[in-house]
């Protein structure tokens, strides 16, 4: 169950299948597992879709009454936001929101 196929096969069922929740079992793949995936793809899925749904979070928190009273301070903000959110996706191999 560790395989890439098989990782592969849950990120592609997790994408494909919105009403599709985790924990499914064997995603991601424990640490140091048999026949593991040289890339833990489950981990990799999981920071990427962790920090997409911190950017939506923040950018629609993005100070909601700016956008009537200082409309550059809200493109900024949520530019703010997506920076973040492609930073976290690029530079974690877990997911920082997750306590």
């Amino acid at each position: 169950m560790n395989e890439c196929e098989y990782q592969t096969y849950i990120v592609e069922y997790l994408v494909g299948c919105p009403a599709a929740k985790l924990p499914v079992p064997y995603f991601p793949t424990p640490d140091k597992a048999p026949d593991a995936c040289s890339c833990n793809l489950g981990e990799v899925y999981l920071a990427i879709n962790g920090s997409i749904q911190q950017g939506a979070t923040c950018s629609a928190n993005a100070s909601p009454n700016s956008i009537t009273s200082d409309p550059f301070q809200a493109t900024q903000e949520i530019q703010g936001c997506e920076c973040c959110e492609i930073s976290a996706g690029l530079s974690r191999s877990v997911s920082p929101y997750t306590t």
